[in-house]
């Protein structure tokens, strides 16, 4: 499918020297602008290894008094492990999971969706929203055609 097609990852844009007929871009929207409105903040998950087995593949726990969010036992999936999630912040030293969508980063979103750029944005990172996978396929094949 990608036949003829160079593929770089992990790379900054713009890259100096490259001709880009097409880009895709799916990281930090912020990134792509190298934050010249400053940063969109995001939620991440620390994961801990919990000693007990779960009747079910996952129990999300939806109480303030409770400091997680979700157990996962991975042995319904050919795992080997019960992990639980705990929510936290974004650093430079995790990775961004959920976008904050209040007043002070939708300003800060609607700044830079307003810059120009040649690249196809997209993705949960790219649109700045919470996506589950189909949604992203979906969003992927509509900017495709």
């Amino acid at each position: 499918m990608l036949e003829g097609i160079e593929v770089r990852l992990s790379c900054r844009y713009p890259v100096a020297g490259i001709d880009y007929a097409t880009l895709v871009y799916s990281g930090k929207l912020d990134a792509l602008f190298n934050y010249k409105y400053g940063r969109l903040e995001y939620r991440s998950l620390s994961f801990v290894q919990v000693p007990h087995q779960l009747h079910q593949h996952a129990v999300n726990y939806c109480d303030k008094q409770v400091p997680y969010t979700r157990d996962v036992d991975y042995r319904h999936f050919g795992g080997s492990v019960t992990m639980r999630e705990y929510p936290v912040l974004h650093t430079d030293h995790n990775v961004p999971m959920y976008p904050v969508r209040d007043h002070v980063n939708l300003d800060i979103l609607a700044k830079y969706q307003a810059l120009h750029t040649s690249a196809i944005v997209g993705g949960r990172l790219g649109s700045f929203r919470y996506l589950d996978m189909d949604k992203v396929i979906a969003q992927a094949i509509h900017d495709a055609i």
